[in-house]
């Protein structure tokens, strides 16, 4: 073989080797966009159950709500599915405190969660973190 010919062959392994990397790097690039996709359905899941119990008119009393309960099912579910373990563990602590009826550890449970949750999606957007109790303090003024 002369020289030409082995440049021929390294450039056609280059550009074989190119292409399945390539392949390879936008598979990944996929997965990690459905994996944020799903992981930001399960946060967002959240705001109709925050918001219900932080509504007025209901006064501590969501489960009058039409679908709450359904909602909150399907929250657990996604959280069970696709959230992390720290996000489980304050979900199942929220459920536990709602059981048991116990309001102060339901206020509790349920600013720990959303805590959480706030922080998660700024984090998987890649958005700058703001302390939660700031942007309360501003939707309030």
């Amino acid at each position: 073989m002369n020289t030409g010919n082995w440049v021929t062959l390294g450039s056609a392994l280059l550009i074989a080797m190119g292409w399945f990397i390539t392949g390879h790097l936008s598979k990944l690039k996929d997965i990690a966009q459905i994996r944020l996709n799903h992981r930001l359905q399960t946060l967002k899941a959240f705001e109709p159950i925050l918001s219900t119990i932080r509504n007025k008119e209901y006064a501590g009393e969501p489960f009058k709500v039409p679908g709450f309960l359904e909602q909150l099912v399907y929250t657990r579910n996604q959280f069970h599915l696709y959230g992390y373990k720290d996000e489980i563990g304050l979900m199942e602590g929220f459920i536990k405190a709602i059981e048991e009826e116990d309001v102060v550890e339901t206020n509790k449970a349920l600013d720990n969660l959303t805590k959480a949750v706030h922080d998660h999606i700024r984090k998987e957007l890649h958005i700058p973190p703001v302390p939660l109790n700031k942007m309360l303090k501003a939707k309030s003024h």
